[in-house]
């Protein structure tokens, strides 16, 4: 079964590289669009510059590129980022200056002359890939000679558009720009904004992950194994309230629940403990030679189970079973369980038989279930020699084999209507002569280390 908290982790993780992926993406689409945006005002301010020099349409109506030197030199002061690729200035006709830089793989012939006037002032911009693989943006403009006439004079007393004044062309200007550099900021960017932007949302969503789970599948684990405890008879078991929203509140909730089902599970305890003890008084009452026999061994036998290492929640089941042990002599007639003689073998047939009357008694009730041992198998003998079923050794249920011991010890110490009690030494032979045939050797040993 997955837990929930790595379903979590897993779902969180999972939102977060959608979103970051999508937040990176977005982003790189904006960073690029908006560096690109800047190239293109960028050449279109150097072809405008060069446009509206008077140095520059004066090499163009002598033809004479000397006078292109100083605003050559202004223009590639202002490309910091050596982002020009080529220069060209032309009259149409004639080349006046023709530039690249050596970094740029092309011949100039493989770019396109502009020549053509279409009327406009504005900056006309192409991206050209060259056969090498190189992506350029040709940016070009024409160049004008404004000549002021009487007619442009009187256009403009009489407010009329000045487009529709005649104006010469002297040439051309086209500048191509370069997309390396433009491409390295846009790696700079990926790798010095986008990526650490994109560990840091990592980062974010681990940091929010690990409290969700403390702060939520933490106190919902927690009461996921209380429960698995409570399931297994453990009610002492409550949860951590940790915070006061609903799950503090949940928890707390819980801890009610676990609560009263622990008050309620005593109570169906005590009522069944009550009824198993007015069970076993009702027997020593039938049975006035065994009167007060039950609780003196249940007592013994609780002693030497503790002595013997069994575990604390053992003890109840042989608290049980030890105080129901003669429950089946209540399907033994009364001629025969009060018979002051000693029994016919007939009749200790139907005497033996009480063991299966106490399963068949007990067997059906769940809650005894694990308390089953010693009505059932405690005349059983070590050597396989008892009743009903003739178990051998370990075969025998450790809670039989110590009940065994206490019951005889018990029995021999007590008055009967054919026999006096017999001395405490007496008892101990008998009990060591049966070590090893009626008795688990081990049990024999540590109960006769036991004061009595």
């Amino acid at each position: 079964m997955i837990s929930i908290r790595t379903k979590l982790i897993f779902f969180i993780f999972l939102l977060i590289a959608i979103v970051d992926a999508f937040s990176c993406l977005l982003f790189l689409i904006h960073t690029k669009r908006q560096q690109k945006e800047v190239f293109k005002k960028l050449g279109a301010s150097l072809v405008t510059l060069l446009a509206q020099d008077n140095e520059v349409k004066q090499a163009l109506s002598y033809e004479q590129p000397a006078f292109l030197d100083i605003p050559i030199k202004r223009l590639k002061a202002l490309d910091r980022e050596k982002e020009i690729g080529y220069l060209r200035i032309s009259n149409g006709q004639t080349v006046i200056l023709e530039e690249k830089t050596p970094f740029l793989n092309i011949q100039m012939e493989e770019l396109p002359h502009r020549n053509l006037f279409q009327n406009q002032d504005s900056p006309l911009y192409n991206r050209i890939i060259t056969s090498s693989g190189e992506v350029l943006y040709d940016f070009s403009i024409p160049v004008f000679e404004k000549t002021f006439s009487e007619e442009e004079f009187a256009a403009q007393i009489l407010s009329e558009d000045l487009a529709k004044t005649k104006q010469h062309v002297l040439g051309f200007i086209q500048i191509g720009l370069s997309t390396r550099k433009l491409n390295e900021k846009i790696y700079k960017t990926i790798y010095y904004v986008i990526i650490p932007t994109g560990f840091i949302i990592i980062f974010g969503g681990i940091c929010i992950t690990f409290f969700l789970r403390r702060y939520i599948v933490s106190p919902i684990r927690q009461m996921a194994s209380v429960t698995l405890d409570i399931a297994k008879g453990d009610l002492t078991r409550t949860v951590n309230i940790r915070s006061n929203d609903e799950i503090g509140q949940l928890s707390l909730n819980f801890n009610k629940m676990t609560k009263a089902l622990g008050e309620s599970y005593a109570e169906l305890t005590l009522a069944y403990d009550t009824t198993i003890e007015g069970w076993s008084r009702a027997l020593d009452l039938r049975d006035k030679e065994t009167e007060g026999h039950t609780l003196r061994v249940t007592e013994m036998t609780l002693k030497l189970a503790q002595t013997l290492g069994v575990k604390k929640e053992e003890l109840t089941h042989i608290r049980r079973g030890a105080l129901l042990h003669d429950i089946g002599k209540m399907g033994i007639p009364d001629s025969i369980l009060l018979k002051p003689d000693e029994l016919t073998e007939e009749e200790w047939q139907i005497m033996r038989k009480h063991p299966e009357y106490a399963y068949q008694l007990l067997s059906p009730i769940t809650y005894l279930h694990k308390a089953l041992d010693i009505p059932y198998c405690h005349h059983e003998k070590w050597d396989g020699s008892g009743y009903p079923r003739g178990l051998k050794g370990e075969q025998i249920p450790l809670a039989a084999r110590i009940f065994a011991v206490t019951d005889v010890w018990d029995a021999l110490h007590s008055d009967r209507p054919y026999r006096p009690a017999l001395p405490k030494g007496k008892a101990i032979e008998y009990i060591q002569a049966q070590s090893g045939t009626h008795f688990d050797p081990h049990v024999v040993k540590v109960f006769l280390k036991m004061s009595w």
